[in-house]
């Protein structure tokens, strides 16, 4: 069973919170609104669920694969954590420390809060010193990111006893890197801090090199097919 899935006994597929999946076929019956990636073929097939590996891979919002994402976070998450003495970042994924805006508030500005809530929200990034933090996207998904930040602020900034101030995270506090490595090869391209959110797309560059090849060889035999339909016609004019 997927996350957040409906079972529809009278057809016999799957309602994915947008779209109906067959699972005889191993097809979604709507088109993906999602565009793809060029040099992510898999990645353009507006009718599979996880690249066809749902045994591997869940895709919960139709961008990047859950796993892809988190290995984002994880490499972003290390880097921010290493740049600052107390800086830390949301490891719940990989089982380790979850980033709650109730453990923020409790570590950082010493407030100990019971609304639930509070302990359900989870922020990517935060800085205890300068008190700014970051959420980290695929960049399709930069407006939730924001909405998410404006929510955070207006906790982390008003909860009962505060009197401390958060804010958004800037570039020049935090930038990471704009090239990540990933461990399965690919790349993420990652875009400076706006408006806190930090977005990233996922790229495999050994496809993107065989896609610039393919491009370059049929400009080579455009041109060449040009030339040689000059050099006729003017044998022709001679």
């Amino acid at each position: 069973m997927f996350a957040g899935e409906q079972f529809d006994s009278s057809l016999g597929d799957y309602y994915l919170r947008d779209r109906f999946y067959e699972a005889a076929s191993g097809r979604f019956l709507r088109r993906d609104v999602y565009e793809g990636l060029l040099d992510e073929p898999l990645s353009l097939h507006k009718y599979v669920y996880a690249h066809s590996n749902p045994i591997n891979l869940i895709d919960p919002l139709g961008l990047y694969s859950l796993q892809q994402g988190n290995m984002v976070h994880d490499a972003i998450g290390l880097d921010f954590s290493r740049s600052g003495s107390r800086r830390f970042w949301d490891q719940n994924f990989r089982g380790g420390r979850r980033l709650t805006v109730k453990r923020i508030l409790g570590d950082a500005d010493g407030l100990s809060l019971g609304f639930p809530g509070f302990n359900r929200k989870r922020v990517d990034l935060a800085d205890y010193d300068t008190r700014q933090f970051y959420e980290i996207k695929p960049v399709n998904r930069f407006t939730e990111g924001v909405q998410q930040m404006t929510e955070y602020l207006f906790i982390l900034n008003f909860a009962p006893g505060q009197t401390n101030r958060w804010h958004i995270g800037s570039a020049s506090n935090y930038t990471p890197s704009p090239v990540v490595p990933l461990p399965t090869g690919e790349i993420a391209l990652v875009a400076p801090p706006t408006m806190g959110v930090i977005t990233y797309s996922i790229h495999n560059p050994r496809l993107t090199l065989a896609l610039l090849e393919a491009t370059n060889a049929v400009l080579v035999a455009t041109l060449l097919t040009a030339a040689i339909v000059v050099a006729s016609q003017a044998r022709g004019f001679a």
